[in-house]
């Protein structure tokens, strides 16, 4: 009843202002049962006893949204972008975190490397010594002067030579295994893998720094569009 008196007031207020036509008034004046009129203006002002507000004018009154410039809706829409980013950022991350593990593994290897080429060259070849030891067992069985000494001195010589044809096989497979590895596990070969490690650590480093840029924009997209909802507020 309160908002149908309200309404009435504001009937006559309208009729009164300057402006207004006679025509109006008078046709408010000969309207014969006001309570009737009040009582079918309340009736569209109430539904089941809850007044109905009116619709306001975008940008004022109780119903004007709130916009993204409160910081309850910016945070929720900062949040969300965050959770959109936060598997790429994970992934970018764990790239480099690999890449570095794999720099330390080949530095690490290198200096392995290294170390072993150092005590390499204080390693001495047996078969040298064998080769110039059967040479002299040659040259003593051909001093003998009996039969018996020249037989024991042959049967020595013939041991020593077999053990160094033994070597010498032996010899020939071990140094193509060595040069396998050296191609493979050698210093040249731990250096170049240090250097495309690195080379791979940088790359990961730049994916990364990427990947954060493209956060960064997105997250300067959203302060714009908190900026202009608050500075032309958010009519929809």
């Amino acid at each position: 009843m309160q908002a149908a008196n309200q309404v009435a007031d504001e009937v006559l207020r309208i009729a009164h202002e300057p402006g207004v036509r006679f025509g109006f008034l008078a046709s408010a004046r000969r309207v014969r049962s006001w309570p009737l009129v009040l009582s079918s203006i309340s009736r569209v002002c109430m539904t089941n006893g809850v007044p109905q507000p009116t619709t306001s004018v975008a940008g004022s009154g109780p119903n004007q949204n709130p916009g993204l410039g409160e910081s309850g809706e910016s945070d929720r829409l900062a949040h969300a972008l965050s959770l959109r980013f936060e598997p790429h950022l994970q992934a970018a991350a764990a790239a480099v975190r690999a890449a570095e593990q794999e720099l330390a593994q080949a530095s690490e290897q290198l200096e392995h490397a290294r170390q072993q080429a150092a005590d390499a060259r204080y390693r001495s070849d047996p078969l040298v010594f064998m080769r110039a030891s059967v040479k002299e067992e040659v040259e003593a069985l051909g001093r003998k002067t009996t039969e018996k000494k020249a037989r024991a001195a042959y049967r020595y010589l013939v041991d020593r030579a077999v053990e160094l044809a033994e070597g010498e096989v032996q010899g020939f497979v071990a140094d193509q295994a060595a040069a396998e590895r050296e191609r493979q596990e050698g210093v040249e070969a731990r250096v170049q893998a240090e250097r495309e490690a690195l080379a791979k650590l940088e790359a990961a480093r730049e994916m990364q720094g990427r990947v954060r840029e493209a956060e960064q924009r997105a997250n300067d997209g959203l302060a714009l569009m908190v900026q202009k909802s608050a500075a032309y507020g958010d009519t929809e």
